[in-house]
């Protein structure tokens, strides 16, 4: 599912194994009172989402869960 993002030759596994993938858990904001804006009830959401450290440093996102 998240092969295509990691680019050719590499895995999840491989990359996991390297310490070049990070999560986020966002699970903290579960919850969380919210207000109105304009009278509308606003919602927050609690993701996941699962990072990588690309060849070029650049952290990217590479899924991303909403519950």
């Amino acid at each position: 599912m998240v092969a295509p993002s990691l680019g050719p030759g590499t895995d999840l596994d491989r990359e996991m194994e390297a310490g070049r993938i990070f999560l986020a858990d966002y699970g903290v904001l579960e919850g969380l009172p919210t207000g109105t804006i304009g009278g509308e009830p606003q919602y927050l959401a609690a993701p996941f989402c699962l990072l990588w450290l690309d060849p070029h440093g650049k952290l990217l996102p590479i899924a991303i869960q909403v519950s």
